[in-house]
C-alpha cells in the first residue's frame, strides 16, 4: 500500500505526489467531500450573494443591506445639520463605500440600537 496521495496543484493542474498524507480519507473526511460536491452550485451562489450584499475593508465597516435594485429607489431629501454633514463628508471621502450604502447602514444601526428604548416608552 503507498503512503502518498496525488493532489492538484492549484496554479497548472497537474498532479502533484503530497508524501505527507496517507492515500486514505476517513469517513467524515469522504462524506463532506461528498457533501460539498452535491452542493457547491448553491455554496456558489450563497457566497457570490454574500459578497454582493456585503461590503468589508480595513476599517472595519460592514455594509449589509438587502438589495433594493429591484424596487427602483429613487433619490431622498433630507435636511441634515451642516455641521454633521461636513464631518460626514470629510469622513467617508476616502472610503470604497457609496454615501448612499453608509447612510442606510448607519440608519440601520441606529434602528436597531434604539428600536426597544422607543418602543417601551411609547408604550407608556
Amino acid at each position: 500500500m503507498c503512503n502518498s496521495m496525488i493532489n492538484y496543484s492549484s496554479n497548472n493542474n497537474k498532479p502533484v505526489k503530497n508524501e505527507n498524507r496517507a492515500d486514505f480519507l476517513t469517513i467524515k473526511e469522504k462524506d463532506t467531500i461528498q457533501f460539498l460536491d452535491e452542493n457547491i452550485d448553491l455554496i456558489k451562489q450563497l457566497l457570490n450573494n454574500y459578497k454582493a450584499t456585503t461590503s468589508h475593508n480595513n476599517s472595519d465597516i460592514v455594509i449589509n443591506l438587502i438589495n433594493d435594485k429591484k424596487l427602483n429607489p429613487k433619490p431622498k431629501s433630507v435636511r441634515i445639520n451642516e455641521y454633521v454633514w461636513r464631518d460626514w463628508l470629510e469622513f467617508t471621502k476616502d472610503l470604497p463605500f457609496s454615501k448612499a450604502d453608509l447612510i442606510s447602514q448607519a440608519l440601520i444601526e441606529f434602528i436597531e440600537r434604539h428600536k426597544s428604548t422607543y418602543n417601551d416608552k411609547k408604550d407608556l
